[in-house]
């Protein structure tokens, strides 16, 4: 039996095989139909466009007249690096994320190894690297799984924190401000993630045995969430005080308000269509703020408005977020929902065996389950899509995982028991 090392390395190999196969499909089929580099057009275009400008020095805006506070750094950074890496090559850039891909894969292992037990961890990697979403997804130009790593670095500080919270305080300190770091670095790639941080705090205080220790952790890890996007915020109070006149503290960006409108107008179904932003062209007369202002305003009073619509909207949002592939035009292909279908239905309901099985480990619900109802309601508001609850899925997939290795000691495999491994101890299933 192959164990340790090797038995990942050689999950490793296959995760990352079958997404170099992936990029290299995607590019010389885009390059066959002479299509432009996305797969996806929308918000890739965007992504590519940034990613240009930082690796060739230029300002980073997007459009005419130029939106500053647009877009989070994080994705466009990463995809410059693969852009310099590959000589501005697009394939150069598929290829890194193809690494990125399979280094997300690495991570599930090494949450699953310490939540669980080495085997249920090795199995939920699997289920990651052979993961057709995954894979397909982590080729294209979005920002999905790169979210992902990070996403998995801050779930893995939470694990430390889980670990030492109740033990010396300078420790627990230490990954509190870890998981501060982390939790400030995911947002740099996705904003939605920004609210983690005083969700963990509610954590800590709810969960601590001492209020003072909670506070202590709670302090930290906002300190160091908000030092890691200080450079960012400082860079937007630079940018808007030169456009404006006067700076705004940005942590995040301006778009939040024409994306609630997005999820939240008369003319809304639940998917996105930002057709009413070039309709209106309020920039050409307003600040990105005040666009920004503006359309939030509308969309909290179309909800205030039109309670029954806006609850509507959300089962549509909700029906989208789980649907179970892409709703893009181009991946309407039958086999291709054939395939993502096959995969996806038991991986979930072996997911759900495995959340039944801990549902008294508190940590475990948390860290598997949390980031998938954490998504499940940001999307209840703005628009919904299967890529929104990718990331979500990958500690997910640990639960599969301990579900199968359930349903094999249930068999009477004893030696496919799996173990959980609990923040202050372990415990077994059998």
């Amino acid at each position: 039996m192959i164990h340790g090392r090797r038995l990942l390395f050689l999950i490793l190999s296959l995760a990352l095989g079958l997404r170099i196969a992936a990029a290299c499909g995607v590019h010389y089929a885009l390059n066959e139909h002479d299509q432009p580099v996305f797969l996806i057009a929308g918000d890739a275009d965007g992504y590519w466009q940034l990613a240009e400008k930082i690796r060739q020095g230029k300002p980073y805006a997007l459009y005419d007249p130029p939106r500053y506070v647009q877009r989070m750094p994080g994705f466009p950074a990463v995809l410059a690096a693969g852009l310099w890496l590959g000589r501005g090559h697009p394939l150069g850039a598929r290829l890194m994320l193809a690494v990125l891909g399979t280094l997300t894969c690495g991570l599930v292992f090494v949450l699953g190894r310490q939540l669980f037990d080495e085997t249920t961890a090795a199995t939920g990697a699997l289920l990651a690297a052979v993961s057709p979403t995954m894979i397909g997804f982590s080729v294209i130009i979005l920002s999905e799984t790169v979210f992902a790593l990070a996403m998995l670095i801050c779930l893995l500080m939470l694990c430390g924190l889980a670990r030492t919270m109740r033990g010396e305080m300078r420790c627990s300190l230490v990954w509190a401000a870890l998981v501060g770091v982390s939790t400030g670095v995911a947002t740099l790639v996705r904003p939605s993630w920004l609210l983690v941080a005083p969700g963990c705090c509610l954590v800590l205080t709810l969960w601590a045995r001492s209020r003072l220790a909670a506070a202590a952790q709670s302090a930290c890890l906002l300190a160091a969430c908000l030092l890691t996007l200080l450079p960012w915020g400082y860079r937007n109070w630079q940018v808007t005080r030169q456009t404006t006149g006067t700076g705004h503290w940005v942590v995040t960006t301006l778009w939040s308000g024409p994306s609630l409108y997005d999820g939240w107008n008369p003319t809304a179904d639940g998917g996105s269509n930002m057709q009413f932003f070039e309709r209106d062209r309020l920039m050409s007369r307003m600040s990105e703020q005040a666009v920004d202002r503006h359309y939030r305003n509308l969309a909290f009073r179309y909800a205030w408005t039109h309670p029954q619509r806006v609850a509507e909207l959300a089962i549509l949002k909700m029906k989208r977020f789980w649907s179970l592939w892409p709703t893009s035009a181009v991946l309407q292909r039958v086999d291709v929902r054939l395939i993502m279908t096959a995969y996806f239905v038991p991986i979930f309901l072996l997911g759900l065996r495995g959340a039944w099985l801990v549902r008294r480990q508190r940590w475990h619900l948390l860290l598997c389950v949390g980031p998938l109802l954490y998504f499940s309601a940001i999307h209840l508001v703005f628009v919904g899509s299967m890529r929104y609850r990718l990331p979500a899925e990958f500690p997910f997939l640990l639960l599969s995982a301990f579900g199968v290795r359930s349903l094999l000691a249930s068999a009477g495999r004893a030696s496919a028991s799996p173990v959980i491994h609990c923040a202050w101890g372990n415990a077994s299933t059998r």
